[in-house]
């Protein structure tokens, strides 16, 4: 009998909170949205729940990018921290466990009470759920409005397997060497993609593209890796712009479905198909 052991893709990569590279799938959408919102919440206080790498953190960073702000983890809130926050109107306090001074917890949240300031708790748990010794704060602890982050779906671990998979395809593209004039050739402008195939009796067939034509955007954005490739078709209409492989066609500018397109090397690409 065959063994058949089960192997594991091991992707390297630098962690990094940066926005555009944060993914917004049905389970973090809602925490993306509501602090995009800020100042339009509610209340002024937001907890936001998530087990370990549920992007709790890449949230925040990406929060304090937009908004100004301080930050600390629970276990670490002291004196001179409540004194630090007056100069700031967006307070974020991380990590929420049993093991907080409850005192000063409640000093904080009375200070941003009454200084009409905003607190972000994160946390792997709802802070209503907390049995703080305190009655005082877990009262408090009601106030909050409460944004779970789910477990991953499909459509995120999908998104991920793509990211790091044409990250892995454009390093194995990428020459070893380069001379001074090559690398001056190297453009961080995405390069069009090129037509390898279009599939019989598909509208792409009927509004007469040819194998060879440049598709240049979709949908006004030019497509820059297998990633965005993937979700810029997945829209429901999609305008392509494209640029003719024969002097008698024009340029094109349409909704197509059934196109085959071969992506350039640098993409990382593959053929794909518009669904």
């Amino acid at each position: 009998m065959t063994n058949l052991n089960q192997q594991i893709l091991k992707f390297d990569y630098d962690q990094n909170f940066k926005d555009q590279d944060f993914y917004v799938s049905n389970s973090n959408e809602h925490s993306f949205s509501l602090l995009n919102s800020w100042p339009k919440w509610d209340k002024n206080f937001i907890n936001l729940i998530g087990e370990k790498f549920s992007g709790k953190s890449h949230l925040i960073n990406i929060f304090l990018e937009k908004h100004r702000g301080i930050k600390i983890n629970a276990e670490d809130i002291n004196n001179d921290f409540l004194q630090q926050i007056k100069i700031y109107e967006n307070i974020i306090v991380e990590d929420l466990t049993e093991k907080i001074n409850e005192n000063l917890l409640f000093t904080l949240i009375n200070i941003i009470d009454q200084d009409n300031k905003y607190l972000i708790v994160t946390s792997k748990i709802p802070i209503v759920d907390f049995k703080f010794k305190l009655n005082d704060l877990n009262s408090r602890s009601t106030n909050f409005i409460l944004s779970q982050i789910e477990k991953p779906g499909d459509d995120l671990i999908y998104a991920l397997i793509l990211k790091n998979l044409s990250s892995v395809w454009n390093e194995l593209s990428a020459p070893i060497m380069a001379s001074e004039n090559e690398l001056k050739s190297f453009t961080s402008e995405p390069k069009a993609a090129e037509v390898a195939l279009v599939e019989a009796g598909s509208i792409g067939e009927d509004l007469g593209f040819e194998p060879g034509d440049k598709l240049i955007s979709i949908n006004g954005i030019k497509p820059r890796d297998l990633i965005d490739y993937q979700f810029l078709i997945a829209e429901e209409i999609l305008e392509l712009k494209g640029a003719p492989s024969k002097p008698s066609h024009c340029c094109l500018v349409c909704i197509v479905k059934g196109l085959y397109v071969l992506l350039p090397e640098t993409a990382g690409l593959i053929i794909m198909s518009f669904t």
